[in-house]
């Protein structure tokens, strides 16, 4: 190829492809700090490095961790929504789920699988204020 923009965008293209969807959520998550301009300091600066705490609203846990995988309902009327993410560096992978009551986060669950057979579940639930 003559044209060295077109051959370094094609290089980026393949030997960043899979980083693309990466890419593609902190420009989200970039437009919605900046388009909230009501958020704390703090909410922004979770939301940008993908934290979920508690109180956040459904919106602000798509901004940090994007479209959930599942969404279930459990009986107590919580909302329930699940992510699943690859561990950096390893072959494990970490299920999470993210419970709201009332428009709001109350508790995150944190499942490591290493393999089929082998699973630790870890809850995360805040101290009432």
């Amino acid at each position: 190829m003559k044209n060295p923009i077109l051959t370094f965008c094609l290089v980026c293209i393949f030997a960043f492809g899979s980083a693309g969807c990466t890419i593609q959520r902190m420009v989200e998550r970039d437009k919605y700090i900046r388009e909230n301009k009501d958020l704390s300091p703090e909410i922004a600066k979770n939301i940008s490095k993908q934290v979920v705490v508690p109180d956040m609203s459904p919106e602000m846990v798509r901004a940090a961790w994007g479209k959930p995988l599942a969404v279930d309902y459990a009986d107590n009327g919580e909302e329930i929504w699940v992510y699943e993410r690859q561990e950096k560096g390893t072959t494990a992978t970490r299920f999470a789920k993210v419970h709201f009551r009332k428009g709001k986060v109350v508790s995150i669950e944190s499942q490591l699988s290493t393999n089929e057979n082998q699973r630790t579940w870890d809850k995360y639930t805040p101290a009432t204020k």
